[in-house]
């Protein structure tokens, strides 16, 4: 019952008069107004709501037990919410307790919020609201907006990159606030590839010298937001670096090379294993070429190694290794070019003379001079050498000179005049050291002979007055040589260069004595040719020496020389273009002799041959 109705019915008992007092209770609802809304008591809750983004915050203080009526009626079962809360900060509300918690994953759109609290009274829904209350959520990080930015990076080694797309105006906080004055950096880049990063805009530009050890890559940017540095990141990037061309890791390789003509050269270390790509990766199915080697040096395609003889001289030559291979099917090469050879010649293993000593026979009133060996000893490749620059010397390596004879040890030569008759015999040895090769040469055994019984000069007649062509004995000699039945040898003087035709035959027959059995040459002779019968049936002679210099023997010209068994004859190298022999030269000549040839280099048994073709007795000893 409201007061108004109270008052009426007072009103009316007083009209009529009524005066017994009517018993009855004013109870308190008689007298309050009905609440018709809902309130908080404490304005401080919720209070304003700060935190970092992405970050729980404190949670408010409960609004239970501050809830009632506008008419100050306590309430209970009040139900909370918050509209938009949720949705724009991803904070919840309790709705028994009206509690906000949670985490701030957003920045709200409007930052003012209310909460809303309803409950039943007195079977009336009531509503009522906290005075309002502000969400701010702090910003912890910066972010990129553009996930494209920078992007992988690829290049060539050494060469210039596209320049990345500029970050400016793409970094925000991660609520979405743009920023400006932020600086980029990226932790390792330019040690790992050389590439620059703009601090001002983030581009990346620049030349890629590295292969990076690590291919992943982030741009860090900062700014000041609110008083605060923030920081953030770019997506992962890679930086890929390409090879353009092959290296070799070891410098050393394969090294300058050095040796002798004909000898082989030390293998050189096999590059196989030593080439790598600019970027430093390994590499298989490497070809290797070289150019620049010198005759007789190859290179190992499949190990780049060096190896075999060379054939020619080199002075700090410079050669040019190339290796090549295909990488991820591109074709890359690599040069080596900072090598030499120095090829210096062939070092000899012995020495060889084509010119020989040769017996002699000297009369005790005739000077001896044995051929001069200075000059003509060389080495078995070719080098002639000296006293000077090989300390070339001679000495007697068999036997002992008889009175009257000197050796000269810088000659080889044996000369002088001995009064002594008899047989003597030598070797001589060559000694002389090239390129550090001591090395030596002995002569064949050869003998002097010492002889009273060699026909003097004056029984010679010539067709000349320079007694350089021989013709044959005098008349008086033939006609009465008596007075020489103790001489046995014929030496022709060394002046003559030609003994003629006929010369020592006339009328079918020899005019050679038969007391003379032996045919010689002095020392030093220049006689080149020996004509057509010259000494024809000289049936007489068991010996004969021919000089070095003959170069033509005529038709016939030993022809029935029965008794002969022994001739020595000094060819040269390339006798059988360098010597004419006319028809029938040997014919009938005696068998079972000996052929002495002492020249160097020339092969025994391919003389024989080659005299046997031209008529010599088959079943004569060739020996030096």
């Amino acid at each position: 019952m409201n007061k108004k109705l109270l008052r009426s019915l007072i009103s009316i008992t007083s009209m009529v008069g009524i005066v017994t007092p009517i018993p009855f209770t004013v109870s308190a609802c008689w007298t309050s107004e009905e609440p018709i809304e809902l309130k908080c008591n404490d304005e401080t809750i919720p209070g304003d709501i700060t935190g970092d983004i992405n970050t729980s915050i404190a949670a408010t203080a409960s609004l239970s037990g501050h809830i009632e009526t506008n008419t100050g009626e306590s309430v209970s079962d009040v139900t909370f919410t918050c509209e938009g809360l949720k949705e724009q900060t991803g904070l919840d509300i309790n709705e028994t307790t009206g509690v906000i918690n949670g985490t701030l994953t957003k920045k709200p759109t409007n930052p003012e919020f209310k909460i809303k609290f309803t409950a039943n009274v007195h079977a009336k829904q009531l509503e009522g609201y906290t005075n309002p209350f502000t969400v701010t959520a702090n910003p912890t990080e910066l972010e990129c907006n553009d996930a494209t930015i920078p992007g992988n990076i690829t290049g060539d080694i050494n060469t210039s990159i596209t320049a990345t797309a500029s970050l400016s105006g793409h970094i925000e906080t991660n609520t979405g606030e743009s920023v400006s004055g932020v600086t980029f950096s990226c932790e390792g880049l330019n040690q790992q590839t050389g590439l620059n990063i703009n601090t001002t805009t983030g581009v990346i530009n620049g030349t890629l010298t590295k292969k990076p050890t690590s291919q992943n890559f982030r741009i860090k940017f900062t700014a000041n937001v609110h008083g605060k540095q923030l920081e953030g990141y770019t997506n992962p990037f890679t930086v890929t670096v390409n090879p353009t061309e092959l290296e070799c890791n070891d410098a050393t390789i394969p090294g300058n090379i050095t040796g002798n003509v004909n000898k082989q050269i030390t293998t050189t270390t096999s590059l196989l294993n030593h080439i790598k790509t600019n970027i430093g990766e390994s590499v298989s199915g490497v070809t290797f070429a070289c150019d620049g080697l010198p005759n007789g040096l190859s290179i190992n395609q499949s190990t780049g190694a060096i190896s075999g003889a060379p054939q020619e001289e080199t002075s700090s030559k410079k050669f040019t290794i190339t290796f090549y291979a295909s990488i991820d099917g591109k074709r890359l090469e690599g040069q080596i070019d900072k090598f030499t050879t120095s090829i210096g010649p062939e070092i000899p293993s012995s020495l060889t003379s084509e010119v020989s000593v040769y017996d002699e026979i000297r009369s005790t009133t005739t000077d001896v001079a044995t051929q001069e060996l200075r000059g003509n000893i060389k080495t078995n490749t070719g080098i002639v050498v000296n006293k000077a620059d090989h300390g070339l010397r001679f000495t007697l390596s068999q036997g002992s000179l008889p009175s009257g004879l000197s050796f000269n040890s810088d000659t080889g030569v044996i000369s002088g005049t001995c009064t002594t008759a008899g047989t003597y015999k030598f070797k001589i040895t060559a000694n002389a050291t090239v390129y550090g090769a001591a090395l030596s040469y002995q002569t064949r055994e050869f003998a002097i002979t010492i002889s009273n019984t060699i026909l003097p000069d004056t029984v010679y007649k010539f067709a000349d007055s320079s007694r350089t062509i021989l013709t044959g004995f005098t008349d008086e000699f033939i006609d009465n040589h008596s007075a020489y039945n103790s001489y046995n040898t014929m030496q022709i003087m060394g002046n003559v260069t030609s003994i003629a035709k006929d010369a020592f035959h006339g009328n079918s027959v020899t005019t050679i004595p038969e007391f003379i059995k032996n045919l010689t040459f002095a020392d030093g002779s220049q006689c080149s040719s020996i004509q057509q019968n010259a000494f024809l049936f000289g049936s007489r002679l068991t010996s004969v020496i021919l000089p070095n210099s003959l170069r033509e023997i005529g038709a016939c010209a030993f022809l029935g020389c029965s008794s002969l068994t022994s001739m020595h004859w000094n060819l040269p190298t390339n006798y059988s273009t360098a010597i004419t022999l006319g028809e029938e030269v040997f014919t009938s000549m005696s068998t079972g002799g000996t052929f002495k040839c002492s020249t160097a280099g020339v092969d025994l048994n391919n003389l024989k041959s080659w005299l046997e073709g031209k008529g010599f007795p088959t079943d004569w000893t060739f020996t030096r």
